[in-house]
């Protein structure tokens, strides 16, 4: 069973992945607008400046989406899993199968049989509506289960509401932005 560092840095990470599945979100709506390709050069640079937020998304979505599945034995020791934390039964992952493997296989790993990336329409919003409201249950699990009076959990429990107010705050924006632009 890990400790309650552990989970403290678990939490962590977790709060960054939630965070980071946005990447796209703040880059289509808050700084792509202001930038001007201008020359080839310049061009370059706002595409792979989009392909990285667009990567960095996807990957936190595969992070997300295995933190929820349930232990097996294609876990690793020291992977982090929802079912650690205070008896927290998790629903098992929100990617399906087939978008599971669509992911793996094109950002993830570097296959012979690669798919490619040009026209792959990822569902965006679709996986923020499906994914978000997972963390939001765990969120509040955690909120029941922590004791108010642990010290080792005392910072994790006052960040919890933060934590919870800025997914549901992000993930309307994402649904309004994504399912309009259809990323």
């Amino acid at each position: 069973m890990p400790t309650a560092n552990e989970h403290n840095l678990a939490l962590d990470r977790l709060h960054t992945r939630t965070t980071q599945c946005f990447t796209l979100l703040v880059w289509i709506t808050k700084v792509r607008p202001h930038l001007h390709a201008g020359d080839d050069n310049g061009a370059h640079i706002l595409v792979m400046m989009n392909n990285a937020a667009v990567e960095t998304a996807l990957i936190s979505f595969r992070s997300l989406n295995e933190f929820f599945r349930k232990r097996d034995d294609r876990h690793r020791s020291d992977d982090v899993v929802a079912e650690d934390f205070h008896g927290f039964i998790s629903a098992g992952p929100f990617l399906s199968a087939t978008e599971s493997r669509d992911l793996n296989k094109r950002v993830m790993h570097l296959t012979y049989q690669e798919m490619p990336l040009s026209g792959v329409s990822w569902k965006i919003a679709d996986w923020t509506a499906r994914g978000i409201p997972r963390v939001i249950e765990f969120l509040q699990h955690l909120e029941k289960s922590l004791s108010p009076t642990d010290p080792e959990v005392a910072r994790t429990k006052r960040e919890i509401p933060s934590f919870r107010q800025m997914a549901l705050q992000t993930a309307d924006l994402a649904a309004r932005e994504f399912g309009a632009r259809r990323q």
